[in-house]
């Protein structure tokens, strides 16, 4: 890469200070996406569970202590409830972000150097509805569950949320923020995993087996490949750019591309690719293997995914000590 080819990566920002029309429409897609997932939300779970809220679980409780004071089954009950409704809601937003994505690579891609810089108007409404989501999952996220797991899906969330905003204000790096939103294509398999691991079906079944292996060559393909590109682009503009810049592309990029080796890992280990121990502790990533959940025991009688007729058997009982 040139010179030249960074010295149009300048911003592109109102010298007055005042917001242009298209700032305002990226602040109304932002307000409107938000507004939409959390009626989403709150749809979704009447419609599956005839109940807007849930209980929240603290996996940093103590097991003993909340079976004894009558919660935990609740409260595992209810945490897969809110699973189930919140995996629907962001495997939705994940199809609707990968038709978009896939629309703008076919409409601006013309050599992938000229892409990377490039930022359109149409790029940014497509960061700010992301943006929408993430604050509204975020807010989901919080009000619902407390865990290992949670912990580093907000730190997650905030990578993503500095990738949005900051090409929308400087107008700059669209292709490059788009190209790590080729993720969104994998993440339709990773949600659709999740909601059949959720609905007890057996991960030796030919079609979880199916989905897994697919989830996994995305994985690989859309988020591994795609993270390991740009962490080298991080490399290679150390001395085109401010320190700043600098600095906030290797956070987003190696911070998404750290927990991208973790969910892998954790992908690896729950569906059976790697074989290890089971772990003494909760962390939130594999329910049926966390120490002690019983959480495939508990049976929700409202809805399934499949056509099971065991699935209406009784919700199990917590035992009496």
């Amino acid at each position: 890469m040139t010179d030249d080819y960074f010295s149009s990566t300048k911003t592109n920002l109102p010298k007055d200070g005042s917001l242009t029309s298209q700032n305002i429409q990226l602040i109304s897609m932002t307000v409107f996406s938000f507004t939409f997932f959390r009626i989403l939300t709150y749809l979704v779970r009447w419609y599956f569970f005839k109940s807007f809220l849930f209980k929240s679980r603290n996996y940093f409780e103590s097991t003993k202590k909340s079976k004894e004071d009558g919660k935990y089954f609740l409260h595992i009950q209810h945490n897969k409830k809110w699973r189930i409704s919140n995996e629907c809601i962001s495997c939705f937003h994940a199809s609707l972000c990968s038709f978009w994505l896939l629309y703008l690579f076919l409409k601006y891609l013309e050599s992938l150097e000229d892409f990377l810089i490039i930022y359109e108007h149409m790029i940014g409404m497509m960061f700010a509805f992301i943006f929408g989501y993430i604050i509204s999952d975020t807010v989901d996220l919080v009000a619902n569950e407390w865990s290992i797991r949670i912990i580093i899906l907000l730190f997650h969330h905030t990578l993503v949320s500095i990738s949005t905003v900051y090409p929308m204000i400087t107008k700059t790096f669209g292709g490059v923020i788009c190209i790590g939103f080729l993720m969104e294509l994998n993440s339709i398999l990773l949600h659709v995993r999740s909601l059949l691991n959720y609905n007890g079906i057996n991960k030796k079944n030919i079609k979880f087996k199916m989905v897994a292996m697919a989830n996994m060559f995305t994985f690989i393909i859309f988020r591994i490949i795609p993270n390991i590109y740009l962490a080298v682009f991080c490399i290679r503009i150390i001395k085109k750019f401010q320190w700043y810049v600098v600095a906030l592309m290797f956070l987003v990029i190696y911070g998404l591309l750290i927990t991208n080796i973790i969910l892998m890992y954790r992908l690896l280990t729950a569906d059976g690719f790697i074989k290890v121990k089971k772990p003494k502790y909760k962390d939130g990533f594999d329910i049926e293997t966390d120490a002690n959940s019983n959480y495939n025991s508990i049976i929700l009688e409202e809805m399934s995914f499949t056509s099971d007729s065991s699935t209406t058997s009784t919700q199990t009982k917590p035992t009496q000590t």
